[in-house]
């Protein structure tokens, strides 16, 4: 019987740890355990990768085993290329994201491809007319809108993935008891609208004036936003699990909003009642 099998062709050059050789036994043993940012150079000092890490030893250490099975060709050539390795400790695993989110937009080393581009900022925009809301993902801030709708902005680039789970998570505070089939259903296509409406409920005021202090502060206390999902399917047959990726998505924009914030303050229309 043949075998199954696939045989890889022989590597001209073996490339497995180069690190242990090129920096000591020591080095390693002496990081830092600590949450941080770190930074991989060349031998002229040129930057070519910046990471996080909650633990700075730990994720420096991974590096150190290159194996061509296992690790892809970029990363194995970023190895080969690394002769100095630095880092910046932070107070916190938040504080380490923050500040490589900010490093990465700053230098966008060669070997780094997610978060060295970021996209252009974007815009809610929320109408409130005969009992109704709708809520509009405006793809570019600044676009021209109808009507006496209030826009909320500009919001970082994320919020395009967030809008969707935040109209969820709203409508679902002001309507808890109801099915899928009473869903908006732009909420509940494969590929959802970039707007949608639906009447508002008596005691609507509250979860909305959340979601706009949430967009204008980056914090909130809210359950239904970032809180803890549920533990169980409810009424609705919405189980734990749908509700815990929906906030999930409300809380990485959550962490691009508060670096937005700390830069440079966003200044939402919330005047809405």
């Amino acid at each position: 019987m043949a075998s199954t099998s696939r045989r890889r062709q022989p590597l001209l050059f073996v490339i497995a740890g180069p690190w242990t050789e090129r920096f000591g036994e020591d080095f390693f043993r002496e990081l830092p355990a600590e949450p941080g940012v770190y930074f991989f150079r060349d031998e002229t000092g040129q930057l070519l990768y910046i990471g996080q890490s909650q633990c700075l030893r730990t994720r420096i250490r991974s590096y150190r085993q290159a194996d061509p099975e296992r690790n892809p060709p970029r990363t194995l050539r970023m190895i080969r290329r690394t002769w100095r390795i630095g880092w910046e400790i932070c107070a916190g695993a938040a504080e380490a994201v923050a500040r490589e989110a900010v490093l990465l937009r700053e230098h966008r080393p060669p070997f780094n491809r997610a978060g060295v581009w970021v996209p252009p900022d974007c815009g809610l925009r929320l109408g409130l007319a005969d009992g109704r809301l709708e809520m509009e993902l405006v793809p570019t801030f600044g676009a021209p809108g109808a009507g006496e709708a209030a826009l909320i902005g500009p919001l970082p680039g994320r919020f395009r993935r967030a809008f969707v789970p935040l109209a969820r998570c709203l409508f679902r505070a002001m309507h808890p008891q109801a099915g899928w089939w009473e869903y908006p259903s732009g909420l509940l296509l494969a590929k959802p609208a970039p707007a949608v409406g639906w009447s508002l409920p008596e005691h609507a005021e509250a979860p909305l004036a959340e979601m706009c202090s949430f967009l204008e502060i980056g914090e909130t206390t809210c359950p239904w936003l970032t809180g803890t999902p549920d533990s169980a399917p409810d009424e609705t047959g919405h189980g734990a699990p749908f509700w815990k990726e929906q906030r999930e998505a409300i809380a990485a924009f959550q962490q691009s909003l508060r670096i937005r914030l700390a830069s440079e303050p966003v200044a939402p229309d919330s005047t809405l009642f």
